[in-house]
């Protein structure tokens, strides 16, 4: 049997020797009774293919012509033809694997419903699956503007950020703060949002939020707010070390930050303890409600 490239040059070779007798045939289609009555009745000779050439009184002989026009085909048509019809309808032409079943259902994952998850307990979150829920935790709760301190907030002694009551250094203000022990057993995406149905709100903060995730492996910390929170002289400090991962979205005042993606931060099936705080670095002070969500 032979393979689908060898099928395509012997189709080839036969389409150009097909083409000669096919211009032959159509260039010399006459009538056969008229080609009959000129032959000799001896039998037939080199010259007998043309009527008129053993017409020795000039008076050519009738020629009925084909019905319709006679289509000339060129060769360059015949072999497209034959590789076009060769490429659609060989089966034996692999089909690319990495190509996306592109008949997924879009609303398979969608969330349908909203499950809250007390904090207060080492959080599984199950699986996703077709029946569309969705699960959340509250990390904070919104705190209106005031004046930094009238709330009574304490200060977090193990961090260290740009004074906004003047000059130096200090401990910012607690807006509030949590601490989760948890694992995805899952596929989800996991989203730190402003709003519990929504894992693209907008969160806001004056002036940072700290973000802390740690396994058994390793920490990781990033924070997210206005510029102006970091020290003049380098980073936000944790227990003596930097925050490296800082994104500003204001530069002083309130910051409106995107809703935070931490799908590679909660790996499926890894046990983490997530911390998130809001800070705040004097003058006045605010937040927006914030929830962890799996979707």
């Amino acid at each position: 049997m032979y393979t689908g490239d060898e099928m395509k040059k012997w189709n080839v070779i036969f389409a150009l020797f097909l083409i000669p007798l096919m211009y032959q045939n159509c260039s010399s289609k006459v009538n056969f009774e008229t080609i009959n009555s000129s032959l000799n009745k001896d039998g037939l000779s080199d010259s007998a293919d043309d009527p008129n050439i053993n017409n020795t009184n000039n008076v050519e002989i009738p020629y009925d012509p084909p019905a319709g026009p006679v289509e000339i085909i060129s060769a360059e048509e015949v072999v497209d033809a034959i590789v076009e019809d060769e490429t659609t309808n060989n089966e034996d032409i692999p089909q690319d694997v990495g190509t996306p079943d592109l008949n997924i259902d879009e609303d398979f994952y969608k969330c349908e419903n909203y499950v809250e998850v007390q904090p207060d307990t080492n959080i599984v979150i199950p699986e996703r699956n077709s029946n569309g829920t969705c699960y959340y935790v509250r990390l904070l709760k919104q705190v209106p503007s005031h004046k930094s301190g009238d709330f009574g907030e304490a200060r977090e002694e193990t961090v260290i950020s740009r004074n906004h009551d003047g000059s130096g250094n200090i401990n910012p203000y607690i807006l509030g703060q949590i601490e989760l022990s948890l694992s995805s057993l899952g596929n989800r995406k996991v989203a730190i949002s402003g709003a519990l149905d929504d894992p693209n709100a907008v969160l806001k903060i004056d002036n940072y939020f700290l973000i802390q995730v740690s396994t058994t492996e390793s920490t990781q910390r990033w924070a997210y707010g206005t510029s102006d929170s970091e020290p003049k002289n380098g980073p936000i400090l944790v227990n003596g070390e930097g925050v490296q991962h800082f994104y500003s979205f204001a530069g002083g005042g309130t910051a409106q930050v995107t809703a935070i993606d931490m799908t590679s931060s909660v790996p499926q099936n890894k046990d983490l303890t997530l911390s998130v705080k809001a800070l705040d670095c004097g003058g006045y002070a605010n937040t927006s409600d914030a929830f962890l969500i799996f979707y």
